[in-house]
């Protein structure tokens, strides 16, 4: 039976996995407000376009 002694370098690479998993999760959840945010953005670009061919077309 093989009996593997952790090394300082063993733990280290499991910290520097467990950061990279963190920072991954938290770049995921950024990035899923960032495109709701933009998506709400484009809702609101398309509701201005829509007055303003409105406001175009009462004047013309």
């Amino acid at each position: 039976m093989f009996l593997h002694i952790l090394s300082k370098e063993d733990l280290l690479i499991d910290v520097t996995k467990t950061d990279i998993e963190k920072r991954l999760i938290k770049t995921e959840k950024e990035n899923t407000l960032l495109k709701e945010k933009m998506l709400d953005m484009e809702q609101q670009m398309k509701k201005i376009l829509e007055l303003v061919d409105k406001a175009i077309g009462k004047i013309s």
